[in-house]
């Protein structure tokens, strides 16, 4: 609130208060010996307001300048990563980076493996916490091994954490982001048994819990985007059984891999069934570029269902069939379900039968059978003539 120079000597002098005007913007004020209360600059000013009136000065909230910070985009996606594996019934577990140098010897590491290079503690809290961890799957292990001894044996556990990697004797190691996931015991423990049978985990559980993170990730939305292949000899961990061993590809970089862990590495780490597991490059994983969300609205006409049964070479992968299929153009295709593979003595040596079921649906009108049948007959052509194969007799 502004005062004038003659108005704050009006208030002032009237209180016994003298004042001398040096200029404009100066007073020497010399307050009487019985105002023991005015010792400084501060104490006049609260004068000159109660002499005016407080009732009298307008009041107003003070200015603050709010601003959101920006979030950090890797931070978001662990966040999310977290959030899609504890959907999938992963326990999320947080380890020490302090690890035991010994892991490397019992995974069966390659002498020349660049994870036996570890960055070593000079004062370690004890033995078995002797060097930086320079991978997540020894700590899930003993995870694992810890829970079956209370009697645990069905579980899913997931970390994401730091590895780290030796460069030299005077600079800090290199910081990597991994996630990592193991799964053990019975694949749908706690799932209703009428329908979800007891089954023992295997590879393809743990594919389709690295596939299902990708695509509500939004990252695996192209086709293209990220391949999983079944590694013949390069690329096979050591501790990996190798006819279930899978690499995970974005584009020619590896993002991943995953396969059953073999049984002399389990039992080194004191663990008698089955383990599979996963890991992921994350920080590769965070600069992948992840698709939006998009609204479809809800379809308004009905669909029809038919089913394909075709008879290929043992060769030929179903999801080659169903990638055909998607990539064909056809409008009316909403999905393709791979539902059975037979393979018995009425089909021909080395042949197997795939069985897939197709939707069809317009956007725009209830479908007659004319046109499901022209469009299912160009997919039962299309399909034969690209794998070689003959529909399957009733």
């Amino acid at each position: 609130m502004p005062f004038s120079t003659e108005e704050i000597i009006r208030l002032l002098t009237g209180t016994a208060i003298a004042c001398e005007k040096i200029d404009d913007d100066l007073l020497r004020v010399t307050p009487p010996a019985f105002r023991v209360d005015l010792e400084r600059e501060a104490d006049l000013v609260e004068e000159i307001a109660r002499l005016h009136g407080y009732d009298a000065i307008p009041t107003r909230l003070p200015l603050a300048a709010l601003s959101y910070p920006n979030q950090d985009p890797a931070r978001e996606r662990r966040l999310r990563a977290a959030e899609i594996m504890v959907a999938l019934g992963y326990h999320e577990a947080i380890n020490y980076s302090f690890t035991s140098s010994k892991f490397a010897d019992m995974l069966t590491l390659a002498e020349g493996d660049a994870r036996r290079r570890v960055v070593r503690l000079r004062n370690p809290l004890s033995e078995e916490m002797d060097c930086l961890r320079a991978m997540l799957l020894p700590g899930l292990l003993e995870n694992i091994r810890h829970n079956i001894s209370y009697q645990t044996t069905s579980l899913k556990f997931f970390e994401i954490g730091k590895v780290f990697i030796p460069k030299s004797p005077d600079t800090q190691p290199d910081e990597k982001m991994l996630l990592s996931g193991v799964l053990t015991g019975n694949c749908s423990a706690g799932a209703p048994p009428l329908y979800f049978p007891e089954r023992a985990v295997d590879i393809f559980d743990a594919r389709g819990a690295v596939e299902f993170l990708l695509e509500e990730m939004g990252i695996a939305g192209d086709a293209e985007a990220i391949r999983v292949i079944h590694p013949v000899d390069d690329g096979i961990e050591t501790f990996v059984e190798p006819e279930s061993a899978l690499l995970f590809f974005a584009g020619d970089a590896v993002l991943g891999k995953a396969g059953m862990v073999k049984a002399p590495v389990l039992r080194a780490f004191g663990i008698k069934q089955d383990v599979a597991f996963f890991t992921l490059d994350f920080d590769t994983l965070c600069t992948l570029p992840a698709q939006k969300a998009q609204f479809t609205p809800l379809p308004i006409y009905p669909a029809v269902v038919r089913d394909i049964a075709l008879v290929v070479a043992e060769d030929v992968a179903a999801g080659e069939m169903m990638a055909t299929l998607r990539k064909s153009g056809e409008k009316l295709i909403e999905s393709v379900v791979l539902f059975d593979v037979f393979r018995g003595d009425s089909l021909p040596p080395g042949t197997k039968s795939v069985a897939l079921s197709i939707t069809y649906r317009s956007a725009s009108k209830t479908l007659t059978e004319k046109n499901i049948e022209k469009t299912h007959d160009k997919i039962v052509r299309l399909l034969a003539d690209t794998f070689n194969g003959s529909l399957r007799a009733a």
